[in-house]
C-alpha cells in the first residue's frame, strides 16, 4: 500500500513511567488535613467510651467498648504512620513524598507557583518545556461578514476585552522532535 515510505513520523510517543496518584502523594497539606482527621475520629470514639461507661454493664456493651478500643488502636498506629511519612516528607527538597513512585511529584505546587507568576509578571518559563505568556486581547464590535461554510452573510457578535494564555515550546523541546 505504500503507507510507509522513507520517513516515518511519531506522534506523541512519549512513554511516562512515572506513577503518581492522590491518595499516594502527601504534601504537608495534606498530612494536616489527615492529623485533624485522626484526632477528631480519636476524641470522637473516647466520647464514645465515655458515655459507655456511664451506661449499666451487658455484653453488648462489652462488644462495643472492646471495638471501640480496637478503633484507637489502629487510629494510634495511624498517628505513628502519618508521624514517620512527614518526618521523611520535610526532610525531602519538595517538601513532598509519593508512596508509589518516589521520583514522580504533585504537579499542584508547580501550577500555583505558575499561575501567581503568569498574574503577576504575565509570564512563566518551565525550563526545558515551555513559556507561558499572557497576551491581552482588545473588545471587538459587532460586524457583519460572511460564514466560511455555507457562504452566506452573517453578523459576528461583539467580544469583551479578555486575556489568554499562549503557550511556546522552548528551544530544547523544538530540537527533541
Amino acid at each position: 500500500m505504500g503507507l510507509l515510505t522513507t520517513a516515518s513520523v511519531a506522534i506523541d510517543g512519549s512513554k511516562f513511567k512515572a506513577v503518581n496518584t492522590r491518595d499516594k502523594n502527601f504534601t504537608r497539606g495534606k498530612v494536616e488535613r489527615r492529623r485533624a482527621q485522626l484526632e477528631e475520629s480519636v476524641a470522637r470514639y473516647l466520647a464514645q467510651l465515655d458515655t459507655a461507661d456511664r451506661q449499666e454493664p451487658s455484653e453488648e456493651l462489652a462488644a462495643k467498648t472492646a471495638h471501640l478500643r480496637e478503633k484507637l488502636v489502629k487510629l494510634e498506629g495511624e498517628m505513628q504512620r502519618l508521624a514517620a511519612m512527614e518526618k521523611s516528607m520535610l526532610a525531602s527538597p519538595d517538601q513532598q513524598i509519593s508512596l508509589t513512585d518516589p521520583d514522580s511529584r504533585s504537579i499542584e505546587s508547580l501550577a500555583s507557583v505558575g499561575y501567581k507568576e503568569l498574574k503577576k509578571n504575565g509570564a512563566f518559563l518551565l525550563p526545558g518545556f515551555a513559556k507561558f505568556v499572557v497576551l491581552k486581547k482588545p473588545a471587538t464590535k459587532e460586524r457583519a461578514g460572511v460564514n466560511p461554510f455555507t457562504k452566506e452573510p452573517t453578523v459576528f457578535k461583539a467580544r469583551p476585552a479578555r486575556k489568554i494564555v499562549r503557550a511556546r515550546p522552548v528551544k530544547a523541546a523544538k530540537d527533541a522532535v
